[in-house]
């Protein structure tokens, strides 16, 4: 059933880490690379406007030494995740805020006797991926591109900056929710329960849709009444519409899914989501931003209660568009 989820984004500006108990790596570890990609010239039609396309992330292997080459995240064993400008170094950025580092150690709480089955110990479909990044990074990096953590341990430990950061576990057949661990928390548990897994595709006129975005998003709560739900991350469809989720069975998270120039489809639950989700086209606004004398003032921003960015002009007229 669809919902009535409103959304109001902001723009914002697989390294293994150890476990519990290990020895603390070096700070000379190999930095990991997520960067922003320049899109192709142009965007989607809408109605006779240009419509800027989303902004996407690639995973870089082949960054030279440690300078970013574009907007880039960056982490080690030894450096949590930040993001750097182009050209910043990742190591100088590592050690200068080194001193403010600490650990977060992330408890990984199985269902009662889960561990006590035969061979539950070894076997590969219960090695568990626990990420672990920023609430910004996972605003604007895919969940798959997120730095990522295997063990078959109950728990390891982090290096984070004094910033609140999102965590969620999952493998083939358990999965925690996501849990956000604040800059006074030391340490959180992840209650792991078995995992829903789901897929889907994503089409608009009846044809696949790559690159569509699905969110799961949560209400704020009492505290945040009136305000739009909070998103906490996202999959993006391949190339023929596809996309696939590995949830907790007590997730209880909205599904947003939605693509440059399209419609939003939002979901209460995520058992409510169909096998294939059709993205009807979205409304554009044009116009010209001017000034009390009739002017036009060039990179006015524009922002909308839709699930999208707000786009600059970025020319002297000042025209520009807003999507949904």
């Amino acid at each position: 059933m669809r919902s009535s989820i409103c959304l109001l984004w902001v723009a914002l500006g697989l390294a293994a880490a150890p476990a519990a108990g290990q020895d603390e790596p070096a700070a000379g570890d190999p930095f990991q690379f997520v960067c922003s990609r320049q899109s192709e010239p142009g965007g989607v039609s809408v109605r006779s406007l240009m419509v800027p396309p989303d902004e996407t992330w690639e995973r870089r292997a082949d960054v030279q030494g440690v300078r970013a080459p574009a907007d880039c995240w960056a982490w080690s064993n030894a450096c949590p995740p930040r993001l750097l400008g182009p050209g910043q170094d990742a190591a100088a950025a590592c050690r200068s805020a080194g001193d403010s580092f600490t650990r977060l150690t992330i408890r990984l709480d199985a269902p009662r006797g889960f561990a006590d089955q035969p061979g539950a110990v070894e076997d590969p479909a219960n090695e568990l991926q626990v990420t672990a990044a920023p609430a910004a990074m996972w605003y604007q990096v895919p969940r798959d591109l997120l730095p990522t953590t295997r063990t078959m341990s109950d728990s390891l430990s982090l290096p984070r900056d004094g910033e609140t950061l999102r965590v969620q576990a999952r493998s083939e057949r358990l999965a925690s929710t996501w849990r956000d661990a604040t800059v006074d928390e030391d340490a959180v548990e992840l209650e792991l329960r078995p995992a829903v897994r789901f897929t889907g595709r994503v089409t608009s006129d009846g044809a696949p849709l790559a690159g569509a975005r699905v969110w799961l998003a949560r209400d704020r709560g009492a505290r945040g009444a009136g305000l739009p739900a909070e998103p906490l991350g996202f999959e993006m469809t391949d190339k023929s519409g596809g996309f696939s989720l590995t949830l907790s069975e007590a997730e209880r998270s909205a599904i947003i899914v939605s693509s440059t120039s399209r419609t939003a489809a939002t979901f209460e639950r995520f058992s409510e989501l169909p096998p294939v989700v059709e993205l009807s086209p979205g409304l554009s606004v044009s116009g010209q931003t001017v000034d009390a004398e009739g002017q036009p003032i060039a990179g006015a921003r524009l922002k909308g209660l839709s699930w999208g960015a707000g786009r600059d002009s970025g020319d002297a007229t000042a025209r520009g568009c807003l999507r949904p």
